[in-house]
């Protein structure tokens, strides 16, 4: 059940209504929403009164068609199995007139007092829209409009780093700095592992970052001036380690470390560790990390 698709409204009718059903649940489809007919939702041979009962117990709205053919044998059956879950939970139950429909039924009171779409009358599809998403079709359009605005602009972000990053890959990296930047890359690693050994000269300061839970952002931050390294190197670009706000924990100004001293500290002992990599790789990493220290003890 955890892996079915989400539907917006269940389509109970009888099974004599359905080409006329099938043309709503079209309509309702090219507004965007996702109703649950039992064609082809019903998997050929399944256990269908099983899929009904767990379709209907996780909706939040019924469409009760009624037309000249009356209530189908299995349509009672979905009433009633509805009828009980809305007295269990807010469940929306929207009763529709078909139009080959001479009269309305007779229904139980707690059918006939909710509002009615009646196709006979014009643009039904629209009050039964407002009845499933309760909203109308204008104020929905305008939401998702908002939402693509917000969505697009995300992508668009997006590519722009997408783009920023593959314009550093596409320039010529020294043979030698492959080695640095694999290693680099184990960044996250690296600044828990020489964090912690940092941490161990100042037991004070550990407990203190522990006591305001900022222990774990001491490890972020490591990590993401050791990125800022990496993209220094794939760019051949140091002026990047100086950018202004980054990484952004730099720029929050509600987390600051007890002692500067613990970032040379740690960079100290990062340096000590760096692999036996080719002279001038080693060179060039000591350097930018020199750089992105003296910058941190300068602000």
């Amino acid at each position: 059940m955890e892996n079915q698709p989400k539907f917006d409204v269940f389509l109970c009718h009888n099974s004599k209504d359905k080409p006329e059903v099938k043309e709503i649940r079209d309509r309702l489809k090219q507004f965007g929403l996702r109703p649950w007919l039992d064609e082809p939702e019903l998997i050929a041979g399944g256990r269908w009164l099983k899929l009904l009962q767990e379709q209907i117990i996780q909706i939040d709205s019924a469409a009760i068609f009624f037309g000249n053919h009356g209530i189908g044998r299995v349509q009672e059956h979905e009433i009633e199995i509805l009828s009980n879950e809305a007295t269990k939970r807010e469940l929306s139950l929207i009763p529709v007139l078909l139009k080959n429909t001479i009269e309305k039924p007779k229904l139980s009171p707690l059918l006939e007092l909710r509002g009615w779409v009646d196709f006979r009358e014009p643009e039904p599809i629209k009050k039964l829209f407002e009845g499933i998403k309760g909203k109308s079709i204008d104020i929905y359009l305008q939401e998702l409009g908002i939402k693509r605005k917000f969505l697009d602009q995300q992508l668009r972000d997006v590519e722009i780093e997408i783009e920023h990053v593959t314009s550093f890959l596409k320039k010529d990296i020294d043979p030698g700095l492959n080695a640095v930047l694999e290693w680099l890359n184990r960044r996250q690693d690296l600044a828990r592992k020489y964090g912690n050994l940092a941490l161990k000269k100042n037991p004070n300061l550990k407990q203190e970052l522990k006591t305001k839970n900022e222990l774990e952002l001491f490890y972020i931050e490591i990590d993401s001036y050791l990125e800022l390294i990496l993209y220094a190197l794939l760019g051949n670009d140091e002026s990047l380690l100086y950018e202004p706000g980054i990484p952004m924990l730099a720029d929050d100004e509600s987390y600051q470390f007890s002692s500067s001293d613990i970032y040379r500290n740690t960079f100290d002992i990062i340096k000590r560790n760096i692999p036996d990599f080719e002279d001038s790789a080693r060179c060039k990493l000591e350097a930018y990390i020199d750089q992105l220290v003296n910058r941190l003890l300068s602000e």
